[in-house]
C-alpha cells in the first residue's frame, strides 16, 4: 500500500546515511550507546524529540507518552524501568520532559473527553488543570489550554522526583532535570526557570522570556 511504502523508502533513506555511507550503525552496534540526555516527549507526530533536536541513532534516550505527562512513582511501571535502566546502567546526564503547544492530549483533557482510555491517562495531569483554571480562569478554552500544558510540564518535574533513581541522582549532582516546552507556531523552546518560576527562550533568549508563571 502507498502508505507503507512511505516508511520503506524512509527506512532506504535511513540504511544509505548510516550503513551504506558511513558505519554509524556498526560503530553503535560494536561499542554500544551512551547517550547524554533522556527525553520524555509526546506521542504527537510533529513534536518528537529526535525530529525536533535532529539527533542521529543513539544520541538520546526517549519515553514517548501522551502529553508528555510523567505520573507519580510506582514501583515497576514503564517510567519507573526505562528510568532506572537509563541513569543507573547508561549514565545519562540530562533528563528532559518536552512538552510542546497545541497537545492534542490536553486539549482533550480540558475539553472533558469522553474516550475513557484518554481520559484515564490525562487525569494524572488533573492536578496541573486544576490549577490553570485558578490562574486564567474557564472562559477562554485556548488560554487554559495554553497554561495547562506549562502546568503539566511544572508538575512532571515534581513528579519524577518521587523516583527514587531520579532522586537520588540529582541529590548527588549526576543529573539535571530540565522542564521543556517545544512552541510549535513559533519554532522556539522554552525551559522551565524554577528559581524565577518563568518559562525562558533558550533558542532565541534575545526575545526574553514568556510571562511569569504561578507554578502550583
Amino acid at each position: 500500500m502507498p502508505e507503507r511504502k512511505r516508511l520503506l523508502e524512509g527506512f532506504k533513506t535511513f540504511r544509505k546515511k548510516y550503513y551504506e555511507d558511513s558505519d554509524w550503525m556498526q560503530q553503535l552496534l560494536k561499542n554500544g550507546t551512551h547517550p547524554d540526555f533522556f527525553v520524555i516527549h509526546c506521542i504527537d507526530p510533529r513534536s518528537g524529540a529526535a525530529t525536533v533536536f535532529n539527533t542521529d541513532p543513539g544520541e538520546l534516550f526517549g519515553d514517548r507518552v501522551m502529553g508528555a505527562l510523567v505520573p507519580p512513582y510506582e514501583e515497576g511501571n514503564d517510567f519507573a524501568a526505562s528510568l532506572s535502566y537509563a541513569i543507573k546502567h547508561k549514565k545519562i546526564k540530562h533528563l528532559i520532559i518536552l512538552g510542546h503547544t497545541q497537545c492534542g492530549g490536553i486539549e482533550a483533557l480540558v475539553n472533558n473527553t469522553n474516550d475513557k482510555d484518554i481520559a484515564g491517562w490525562m487525569s494524572s495531569a488533573q492536578h496541573a488543570f486544576d490549577y490553570a483554571k485558578t490562574i486564567v480562569g474557564i472562559q477562554n478554552k485556548q488560554a487554559l489550554c495554553e497554561e495547562t500544558e506549562k502546568q503539566a510540564v511544572i508538575m512532571g518535574l515534581k513528579n519524577l522526583m518521587t523516583y527514587p533513581t531520579v532522586k537520588d541522582a540529582f541529590d548527588k549532582g549526576d543529573i539535571t532535570l530540565n522542564g521543556w516546552l517545544f512552541d510549535m507556531k513559533n519554532a522556539a523552546i522554552y525551559g522551565y526557570n524554577t528559581a524565577k518560576s518563568s518559562f525562558e527562550n533558550l533558542t532565541d533568549p534575545q526575545q526574553g522570556q514568556q510571562q511569569q508563571i504561578n507554578s502550583l
